[in-house]
């Protein structure tokens, strides 16, 4: 993830999901996306069959307020 200039780290769920934070400058609202197409890119990196067209989609979705939000 580096190699995208983005840090990931553990945290409650190890395992089992990964969270995306950002604060200070990179606390806006597409720096989110910024976060899946760098953690799509690396899955793809590693060898795995990954289409990140989708899920970048439903986020830019979800800031545009024409997706369904995760918090329901």
């Amino acid at each position: 993830m580096r190699w995208y200039s983005v840090t990931l780290s553990g945290g409650h769920g190890a395992g089992n999901l990964v969270r995306i934070g950002h604060m200070g400058e990179t606390a806006r609202s597409l720096f989110p996306i910024v976060g899946l197409a760098a953690l799509g890119r690396t899955l793809a990196d590693l060898g795995a069959s990954v289409d990140i067209g989708p899920g970048l989609e439903a986020g830019l979705q979800v800031l545009s307020g024409a997706g369904e939000h995760p918090s329901g």
